[in-house]
């Protein structure tokens, strides 16, 4: 059973990571010339930027018994759980499709929209987050 409200975040420990990262990239983009310090200066910029949205939009999933609010972007949005189709984790492709990776990350289909949230913003396993919603959306009878 699930609590009348849940909240995924992006670990700290990640963030600390994002941010290392981009401050090592950057260091090595003193380090070498021409294309590579361009390559390095564009990780440096990609990391601090995760890092920082990581850290300013927590927590990244909240939801409770009358619906989810969602980091998008910069902002955030809330939707009723009546506007919700479904909740799943994002599907490998069907028989015969081109094969790729599979990605680890939850759906949650807004009818027109969909809305695809990374398991790495969630910090817990996919099927997790998952259950738990669909505990909120689908209360038992």
């Amino acid at each position: 059973m699930v609590a009348g409200r849940v909240t995924y975040a992006v670990r700290p420990a990640l963030i600390a990571l994002l941010a290392a990262g981009a401050v090592v990239a950057l260091g090595l983009a003193a380090l070498v010339d021409g294309p590579g310090r361009f390559l390095f200066a564009v990780a440096a910029a990609g990391a601090a930027a995760e890092a920082l949205r990581s850290a300013l939009l927590r927590p990244t999933l909240t939801a409770d018994a009358d619906g989810v609010d969602v980091a998008v972007g910069v902002t955030r949005e809330r939707h009723p759980w009546s506007a919700v189709a479904a909740v799943s984790t994002l599907q490998p492709p069907a028989a015969g499709a081109r094969p790729r990776r599979r990605a680890n990350a939850v759906e949650i289909d807004l009818g027109e929209r969909l809305l695809v949230v990374p398991a790495y913003r969630l910090g817990r396993s996919c099927a997790e987050v998952v259950a738990a919603l669909d505990a909120l959306r689908l209360p038992a009878s």
